[in-house]
């Protein structure tokens, strides 16, 4: 949230305002992101603009998009989860809300990685109308590539993502053990693999 608050309110798509159940967090997002933004709670942002974009963990997007539907109406909304469609935003849309989906496939530790990481990266959009025509916007404005995957298709992109980030973690740390088991010791194995695995 903070790495894509920060990218756009910096191209001149401003940022207004920040909301979090943690108003410590929304705070430090809100300097983050630049001095004019503003912290507000979940239920004066959704009074405030006529955009949304929900960049909470997956399990709260529904939580978080219900407090909005109380007084959010025929606004833009997006979400950035990797293994959601629009379904998981029906209290939005049956307000009237456009609503889309706007997944980054990257891995993003830190905002300041985010900073540098986001720009020039693959976005996956699911959803329609105004929301994903915002999305498109977005993914031009940090110069990144749009994918689409074919409805209902999600949960295979999910671990398709899953594989070619977690799973090669696992085939690293597998290749260090052999290694042990041949004799080598890990930060020995970790260096020597090294130039491998990066070619």
């Amino acid at each position: 949230a903070r790495s894509f608050g920060k990218l756009l309110n910096d191209r001149g798509h401003r940022v207004v305002a920040v909301a979090s159940r943690d108003p410590s967090r929304a705070s430090a997002a809100a300097s983050f992101i630049g001095s004019a933004v503003q912290t507000v709670t979940y239920e004066e942002l959704s009074k405030q603009v006529c955009s949304l974009l929900i960049a909470v963990s997956d399990d709260a997007i529904e939580h978080v998009a219900r407090i909005f539907s109380n007084d959010f109406r025929d606004g833009t909304v997006l979400h950035t989860s990797g293994i959601y469609g629009v379904n998981v935003l029906p209290s939005l849309i049956g307000q009237g809300n456009s609503c889309a989906g706007l997944h980054p496939l990257q891995t993003i530790a830190t905002p300041e990685q985010g900073l540098q990481k986001l720009p020039g990266s693959a976005f996956l959009i699911t959803g329609a109308g105004r929301a994903a025509e915002w999305a498109t916007q977005i993914v031009h404005l940090l110069r990144g590539e749009i994918i689409r995957i074919v409805p209902g298709k999600k949960p295979v992109y999910h671990v398709a993502a899953i594989m070619a980030s977690n799973y090669i973690v696992a085939l690293i740390n597998a290749a260090v053990h052999a290694m042990g088991v041949a004799g080598v010791e890990s930060e020995t194995a970790r260096h020597a693999l090294t130039p491998l695995i990066k070619a």
